[in-house]
Parts: C-alpha cells; structure tokens; sequence
C-alpha cells in the first residue's frame, strides 16, 4: 500500500515492492557482519529472498485485482 497507493496493483509496484525486501535482507545480512556473535550468510539471503517470493505470490493469489 506504500508503494501503491490507492492506485490498482501493477507490476511495477510489485517489483519495487521485492527489489526494496530483497535489498533490506541483504543489508541485514552485512549489518550482522559488525555484530559480534552473529554471521553473515548467503544462505539467509536466500532463504529471505524465497520468503519474500512466497509472500507476493500468496499475495498474487489472494488479491481480487489482477496485476497490470
């Protein structure tokens, strides 16, 4: 709804919706670099990143406007 609006979903708004999730997970990802007792993982990233698949797709599924 940030990113729309009030406006019908688009694909646009979807795919910044993921780019934005996808760069968070990452930075998150450096962040716990600095943090002692915690690692960094590429396989976080990923399993983030397949979270924040899953969501748009429920979200795809469950949304009564179909994407532009």
């Amino acid at each position: 709804m940030a990113i729309k609006g009030k406006k019908e979903l688009k694909a646009k708004h979807l795919a910044i919706t993921l780019l934005i999730s996808v760069i968070y997970a990452v930075s998150d990802e450096i962040h716990q670099t600095f943090i002692p007792g915690r690692n960094a993982g590429i396989t976080d990233i990923l399993t983030d990143t397949a979270g924040i698949f899953a969501s748009s797709h429920i979200l795809l599924l469950f949304h009564k406007e179909s994407v532009h």
